[in-house]
């Protein structure tokens, strides 16, 4: 029994590990995972082919409560402010190709094709067509410093290991010379002394001549 629950869990997780990963793989600007760098495009394709749609709203956010894209077929597109000059529609309102260049990274997030019908009595019906994306925004590498390369690696290090040993060595050096004078002015010259014997004999010589 615990064999048949472990083999389910694992098919289970292959169900849904498999598409996800291959979203991830494939970029064609429907639905999935979509990744992108600073300053390239990105094309969200929204499709309905269920009912006859009155609009089209573009909403970003897991609550979709930033609209990006207020799209009618008789009317003029609303767009957002900070998607203003950036965004762009080609097609009809059931089949909307929108492009949006210059991604910055507070694009980052789900965008939903959210149409809305109206019905007979009047009463609109708010359906999520196909095409929604996740957009995630790659963080950007940094340049590699000259010294990070392959090639000069081994050039680095031996040029910083040269260096450590030199500096060692002027400590060194400097630290001795340090100590010696430090000794040098610790040393006093001793006066010599004298005998007070032979100075008696001295002069009792000189009162005899």
């Amino acid at each position: 029994m615990s064999v048949t629950l472990r083999m389910s869990a694992v098919q289970l997780g292959l169900v849904v590990i498999l598409p996800l990963s291959w979203m991830a793989q494939c970029d064609q600007g429907s639905n999935g995972l979509v990744r992108k760098n600073t300053g390239e495009s990105v094309t969200i394709h929204c499709r309905i082919s269920q009912q006859e749609p009155e609009f089209l709203n573009l909403k970003r956010g897991l609550d979709r409560d930033v609209k990006v894209l207020y799209f009618h077929s008789t009317k003029e597109p609303t767009v957002k402010e900070s998607f203003k000059y950036r965004l762009k529609v080609k097609g009809t309102l059931t089949k909307l190709d929108i492009l949006i260049t210059n991604l910055t990274v507070e694009d980052t997030g789900p965008y939903w094709c959210t149409y809305t019908a109206i019905d007979v009595n009047g009463t609109p019906t708010e359906v999520i067509g196909n095409g929604s994306v996740l957009l995630v925004m790659e963080a950007q590498q940094c340049d590699v410093p000259w010294w990070a390369h392959g090639a000069m690696r081994p050039l680095f290090l031996t040029c910083t290991l040269a260096s450590a040993a030199v500096l060692l060595i002027i400590i060194s050096v400097t630290f001795t010379w340090i100590v010696f004078k430090i000794k040098a002015s610790y040393t006093v010259v001793r006066p010599r002394r004298t005998n007070g014997s032979d100075v008696y004999e001295d002069m009792r010589a000189t009162l005899q001549r």
